[in-house]
């Protein structure tokens, strides 16, 4: 019985431009910048007498999946046999973390490992993108998670057709999160009042990070972006009061109603305790950051 397994971190926006007048769904995606988490999502596959997709527990219908094995089965020129696909999830849905981009991703590098690699690696992850970008459930999130790490988007676009600049961050720094919950990155995303707020916010800050492509400013235009397309809660902007009070400064997860704090691993076991004082009914939680992309 063949089986295979690949792994997509998470990632994080921090800010952002649409770019997707293309008809091209390869070359739609977005300019901006995020990072990856250690944490992510890992997808086991196994040859079988039935296909399922599951998510965790759960068998679901998963339709960015079902549109990668569509595009993968095209662009690979293969016949898919049936195939139970699990998706281990590390990170919150649909929260911010890319955790579709990251099922897509790590579905797409495993299917190429099952047929022992008909596509390239870039070619199989561009499969992921062309499936989130149909699904409208992602624009850039695929093209960070691939490459992992701290990235700069240059040019929208899939694995191979887009480009990216990656910059070193301090060794083991952590990402520290408070979560209240989900937002709708698709009906975000469909929005015409959030999109133009999104692009006139987001569309000179790429430049300006790299500039000076360290972490301080990063979270500095990430938070100029936040402020800027009007999308902070009051119950988030409560608690960024509080931690710039505290010099250490966070910016809102994009999109999810969270915020992400950088730190030193010395400093984050007591300020993810002071936050969840400040955050009732937040979820507080730690993730180390992602140093290879996806495998």
């Amino acid at each position: 019985m063949r089986t295979s397994a690949a792994f997509a971190p998470g990632h994080v926006t921090g800010f952002f431009s649409i770019q997707d007048q293309d008809e091209d769904l390869l070359k739609k995606g977005s300019t901006g910048a995020g990072f990856c988490l250690s944490r992510g999502v890992r997808t086991t596959l196994t040859e079988s007498k039935a296909t399922w997709i599951k998510i965790g527990d759960d068998i679901c219908e998963a339709p960015v999946s079902r549109k990668v094995l569509e595009v993968f089965s095209r662009r690979a020129g293969k016949s898919l046999p049936p195939l139970n696909i699990h998706h281990e999830i590390d990170i919150p849905l649909g929260s911010g973390f890319g955790s579709s981009g990251a099922g897509a991703l790590s579905l797409a590098l495993a299917l190429n490992q099952f047929f022992d690699h008909p596509l390239s690696w870039e070619q199989a992850a561009a499969c992921a993108h062309e499936a989130e970008v149909f699904c409208h459930t992602g624009l850039g999130t695929v093209m960070g998670e691939a490459y992992g790490r701290f990235e700069i988007r240059l040019k929208p676009g899939a694995p191979g057709v887009g480009q990216v600049v990656l910059f070193p961050v301090p060794q083991a720094w952590e990402a520290v999160f408070c979560l209240y919950g989900p937002l709708s990155t698709q009906g975000l995303l469909q929005d015409p009042g959030v999109r133009d707020r999104i692009n006139s916010s987001g569309a000179a800050l790429t430049s300006e990070l790299l500039k000076n492509p360290c972490l301080s400013e990063f979270t500095q235009l990430s938070r100029d972006f936040a402020q800027g397309t009007g999308l902070i809660t009051p119950r988030l902007a409560q608690v960024l009061k509080w931690s710039d009070s505290q010099g250490i400064p966070g910016s809102m997860l994009m999109f999810g109603e969270g915020l992400f704090f950088l730190l030193p691993p010395s400093q984050a076991p007591a300020f993810g305790e002071d936050l969840s004082a400040r955050a009732p009914g937040a979820r507080i939680f730690h993730s180390a950051l992602d140093t290879q992309g996806a495998r």
